[in-house]
């Protein structure tokens, strides 16, 4: 299967469970899309710089028309969410009016590129287009990611490792109007390029190593202006890298940094310029003793971020059963101790601390962040810096003869990936359509556009894309 062939294959194969959740998540279903939606139908009509709205909750009033609202639009964002029918009909008026949002004043790039199906559908129609636009965006960083890991022969575990970068939790945000799942595919599409350039398997072809440091900057620069703290992302996966390999830095930057170092300067002056870094009162901050926010993070919220890292729904509060948390992290956890075992001591460093500077932050922002807007942190924040424990497990266990053992992990690592993506995908389904709470025998439940048959339909339809990606990978091991 030709390289060519392989990204067209992981391109559709990715796009198509993206959109599978983009038709299974109502309006506003999960993770502050309205937010977002606000601020695409305001930058796809010129409303770039918003006047900063002071006090509760930040961000500002984007002018959007009234049809893209519907009147029920919060009723999901609690931990005992009902059936998404709460959401009631959104008006057909579509004259405009402010609308608040929270990303009101973030970078418009993004938006500006997915946000176009907002013009001519200002409703749920375009919502969803808009939704197909960003898992399009976002299939191709993964399918980039994949074709360029496939080629490793002597790393014949780093595929797999990419395989399970794209968790439930990955590609239901891709299906979302939501910049955090882009940022998240250009990460693992920059540490496979960082792994490719400065690991031992370094590409010997100049037209190849030209071309590897593209990919690596259009991932960076995406980042960057997908979100906020893009280069702060950005620049942790360098540092990480460089201490992975000893990396010395080049005295003569290539064209690719420059192009990241120009996104950057572009990014900081947005910051300073739209004052997106500022942030309101919560209405009810935590206000108890430190050492009981201490508790309550440890005991609560540190679990709630691992669990989120691989697939938590709604506003965290659709979770899928414990025998799959504990399948995935069986494979991924397995990568994680064989690279370890397996690698030198500067890398096997990096391997342990990575998960554990990742929770560390997570402490320290929500011992900050409890006193000005509540409990913050969330794990998917982790996942741009988190992914790269495992990549980089999967590249120190380096080669192994035993070519049996290497297609019996692939089988059982695909067959456990595909078939925690289809659970996710039911239980997220469920929570939609009837809720948490106590759903009254007759009463009405939510049915995702085109019925429930479209996502199932897409979703396998991408898995057996992805897992004929990884074919290769398994007929490449029995050959060499």
């Amino acid at each position: 299967m030709g390289t060519r062939r392989v990204w067209w294959i992981g391109l559709l194969a990715y796009f198509a469970i993206g959109a599978a959740w983009a038709f299974a998540t109502p309006y506003n279903g999960a993770y502050d899309e309205h937010d977002h939606v606000a601020r695409a139908a305001g930058v796809v009509r010129g409303q770039l710089l918003v006047a900063p709205a002071r006090g509760v909750n930040d961000g500002g009033f984007p002018v959007v028309p009234r049809s893209l609202v519907p009147p029920g639009v919060t009723c999901m964002m609690t931990a005992n969410p009902p059936a998404a029918t709460c959401l009631g009909a959104a008006p057909p008026d579509r004259t405009a009016a402010p609308v608040h949002s929270r990303a009101a004043r973030y970078d418009p790039v993004y938006y500006a590129l997915v946000g176009w199906p907002l013009l001519p559908w200002p409703d749920m129609a375009g919502v969803i287009g808009a939704r197909l636009v960003s898992a399009l965006l976002c299939a191709a960083l993964l399918a980039t990611a994949v074709t360029l890991a496939l080629p490793l022969r002597r790393r014949r575990f780093v595929p797999l490792a990419v395989l399970f970068a794209a968790s439930p939790m990955l590609l239901a945000l891709n299906g979302l109007v939501n910049p955090s799942g882009l940022t998240i595919d250009a990460a693992v599409l920059l540490w496979i390029v960082l792994l490719r350039r400065y690991g031992d398997e370094a590409e010997p072809d100049e037209r190849a190593r030209r071309r590897l440091a593209a990919f690596g900057a259009l991932a960076a620069v995406a980042m960057i202006l997908a979100r906020p703290e893009g280069f702060v992302l950005v620049a942790g996966i360098v540092l990480v890298v460089h201490f992975a390999f000893g990396v010395r830095p080049e005295l003569r930057p290539p064209r690719a940094a420059l192009v990241v170092a120009g996104a950057t300067v572009a990014a900081l002056a947005w910051t300073f310029l739209s004052r997106v870094a500022e942030f309101g009162a919560a209405p009810t901050p935590v206000s108890k003793p430190l050492l009981a926010v201490v508790r309550a993070i440890v005991q609560y919220n540190i679990d709630y971020w691992l669990r989120q890292t691989i697939g938590l729904f709604g506003y965290g509060s659709i979770g899928m059963p414990q025998w799959a948390y504990l399948a995935w992290t069986a494979v991924a956890g397995g990568l994680l101790v064989a690279g370890f075992a397996r690698a030198g001591r500067r890398t096997a460093a990096v391997i342990v601390a990575v998960p554990l500077l990742c929770v560390a932050a997570g402490i320290a922002a929500d011992l900050v962040m409890s006193r000005i807007v509540g409990y913050w942190m969330q794990g998917r924040y982790f996942l741009p810096l988190w992914v790269g424990a495992f990549l980089l497990a999967a590249w120190a266990i380096g080669e192994t003869g035993d070519a049996r053992l290497v297609r019996r992990a692939y089988a059982a690592g695909i067959g456990v990936w595909a078939l925690i993506q289809t659970v996710a995908l039911g239980v997220a389904l469920i929570g939609y359509s009837t809720g948490k709470q106590a759903h009254p025998p007759g009463s009405p439940i939510w049915v995702p556009p085109g019925g429930f048959a479209v996502p199932f339909v897409l979703l396998l339809l991408g898995l057996g894309g992805a897992c004929c990606c990884m074919s290769r990978r398994v007929s490449a091991s029995g050959s060499t």
